[in-house]
């Protein structure tokens, strides 16, 4: 089987003799999806390549890449109107994904401090300051902006403006918009870097897209590290009231395993209740229900957060999870904070409806937990509201404690 190398040669004279490839004139689609496929060969040599692979290779690999897409004409279509299919599975998409690889490599094969392929930047350069970077060209920028920030940051700042000013009729903002969708973090340099632009989309990015959500996601994490300037763009954010940002915020701090910093969940709890409250939308409400499994993530939720917690229960949910509910109740008894596990439970059962199910053995045995560590009102209170719901077992327990 040839090597690395040899396969890299080939390739590098395969481009430069067949110059029928370059024709678009006739077969244009077949010929596109082969210079894609060439792209495609070239960044899967480069990325899998351990040992063998050598400094002269990637140049040569490169140099060949250069030559595709100094080469190839063919305007760009949406197909789906998708950019992460679309984009990355067009042929420009491909070439420039080989190439920021290409780049990648280089800096690990030469052991050096990170550094771009001269030939690279002078080629993304030249694109944009001629104005003839193509739709493929900035959406890929943007899928790759961390690894061109780690390459070269001075690079991104001074061609900042450049970068920013294509517009499309589908998407204002591919550059920052293929950093989102691409990014499964946030970059807290480029949060800087792209600040304004956060800014500029809160009232633009209100839809059900992964853009959008994933650009709500990066504005809660910022503030959950408490980045400069992000307490400001997530108050923004929050006053500017829109359903589907607040919806998504609720599901994105739902799922943080350990809070560092649990006061600023409870400032967004409450600001975003505000808002549920005094809203005209009842399904805006409905899906704000779900602010109750904060309690989950409040490793310190007190006695003083209950008003919370029964404000929010008071919105009224269609969708009771009554399991995981009681689990919240138990994980606050088992962690003998007795009374505050007792409240929860006695505003659960003022406020859930009785059609929703609670499991009887659960509360049960909660009930004793609680008449067993004097917390004999609540436990009388609850139950007494259980008993009502028909869970008649509770009688015996409670008469167990009432003998005198």
């Amino acid at each position: 089987m040839p090597g690395t190398s040899s396969t890299l040669r080939f390739v590098d004279e395969f481009i430069k003799e067949r110059t029928d490839l370059w024709n678009f004139s006739e077969s244009q689609r077949e010929k596109s999806t082969s210079v894609g496929m060439i792209a495609w060969l070239l960044n899967t040599l480069v990325r899998n390549s351990n040992d063998d692979l050598k400094p002269k290779d990637l140049t040569l690999a490169i140099h060949s890449l250069i030559q595709m897409e100094q080469r190839y004409t063919v305007d760009f279509t949406w197909l789906n109107g998708e950019p992460l299919n679309d984009i990355m599975n067009s042929t420009r998409g491909k070439i420039y994904d080989a190439l920021i690889n290409c780049s990648i490599k280089e800096v690990r094969i030469n052991q050096n401090r990170a550094f771009w392929d001269n030939e690279i930047e002078k080629l993304f350069t030249e694109r944009l300051l001629s104005k003839t970077a193509s739709t493929e060209f900035y959406w890929s920028v943007g899928f790759n902006i961390p690894q061109i920030s780690y390459l070269n940051m001075s690079w991104l700042s001074a061609h900042k403006s450049a970068l920013m000013s294509y517009e499309t009729d589908e998407f204002e903002q591919p550059v920052f918009y293929g950093y989102l969708l691409f990014s499964a973090q946030l970059y807290t340099n480029l949060f800087d870097f792209f600040y304004d632009e956060y800014l500029q989309q809160v009232p633009v990015l209100t839809d059900t897209s992964n853009i959008s959500r994933r650009f709500v996601e990066h504005v809660w994490v910022a503030y959950a590290i408490d980045l400069p300037r992000a307490e400001r763009l997530i108050d923004y954010l929050i006053a500017s009231e829109n359903p589907q940002q607040l919806l998504f915020l609720v599901d994105r701090i739902k799922i943080e395993q350990t809070a560092t910093n649990t006061q600023r969940i409870r400032r967004i709890w409450k600001s975003i209740l505000s808002i549920a409250e005094r809203s005209d939308d009842r399904d805006l409400q409905n899906k704000l229900f779900e602010l109750i499994y904060f309690v989950e993530i409040l490793s310190d939720f007190s006695e003083s957060d209950l008003d919370l917690f029964e404000r929010t229960i008071a919105l009224g949910g269609i969708n009771i999870n009554s399991y995981r509910l009681l689990k919240m109740v138990e994980g606050k008894i088992n962690a003998q904070e007795f009374s505050v596990g007792g409240r929860l439970l006695n505003i659960l059962l003022d406020n859930i409806s009785s059609e929703a199910y609670f499991d009887e053995e659960k509360i049960i045995e909660m009930v004793e937990t609680l008449y067993q560590h004097k917390e004999l009102t609540l436990a009388d209170q609850i139950s007494i509201k259980a008993v009502e719901r028909k869970n008649f077992r509770l009688v015996k327990v409670y008469n167990k404690y009432h003998l005198n």
